[in-house]
């Protein structure tokens, strides 16, 4: 998500299955990117260096989860919508048990 220094924007694309597909623009948050960053590192270095299960709802006393939800919140509702793609427009695979050649 936006991590090169000069990269001030994300294209985001949100595809459902029957009504579409919406295309939104994030601005880049470094405070954002650094504090995840960081939680990811932590889990990393806690859980999967260590080989050990987290605990039930790991980190939920770690005050930087109660930042991370306020700047996701601040990051989503300053996204743009770029384009909406009617679900008719989206080119769909056909099903896995119809042959590609014919």
């Amino acid at each position: 998500f936006c991590i090169g220094f000069h990269c001030r924007s994300a294209i985001l694309i949100r595809l459902t299955a029957t009504k579409g597909s919406i295309i939104h623009r994030i601005h880049r948050n470094d405070e954002y990117i650094e504090i995840v960053l960081r939680r990811i590192l932590k889990f990393f270095k806690n859980y999967v260096v260590a080989q050990k299960p987290p605990e039930s709802n790991f980190g939920s006393n770690d005050r930087t989860l109660e930042r991370i939800v306020e700047l996701t919140h601040r990051i989503a509702e300053e996204s743009s919508v770029i384009a909406r793609i009617p679900h008719k427009d989206i080119q769909r695979c056909q099903p896995f048990n119809t042959p590609l050649l014919r």
